[in-house]
């Protein structure tokens, strides 16, 4: 009995933050719509969640296990391999000694 009256306390905080966190988002989307970028941007449409639906066992589609050839690797990209050397820091005259303040 008093785990179900702490379960139903926790649900209850949970719809009070997710109500929160609504109004919190929708407060920042008007706020962030008074900016113009120049282009004309759409609301982003939220993901649809995807589902697969197989007909056959797993044992019956044979090994998912894709070949050699697919799992070889693209060579590396050449501007990345000539990166510039670091630029050095100039030198202070502090002689290294820290300075309290």
């Amino acid at each position: 009995d008093e785990v179900t009256q702490q379960n139903a306390a926790l649900v209850e905080e949970s719809a009070a933050a997710a109500e929160s966190l609504d109004a919190q988002a929708h407060a920042l989307t008007d706020i962030v719509s008074r900016f113009k970028t120049g282009v004309d941007v759409r609301r982003a449409q939220p993901a649809k969640p995807r589902t697969t639906i197989t007909s056959q066992p797993a044992a019956a589609r044979g090994s998912a296990k894709p070949s050699r050839a697919a799992l070889k690797r693209p060579p590396a990209r050449p501007e990345l391999a000539a990166a510039k050397p670091p630029v050095p820091m100039p030198k202070s005259d502090d002689d290294g000694q820290w300075e309290s303040f």
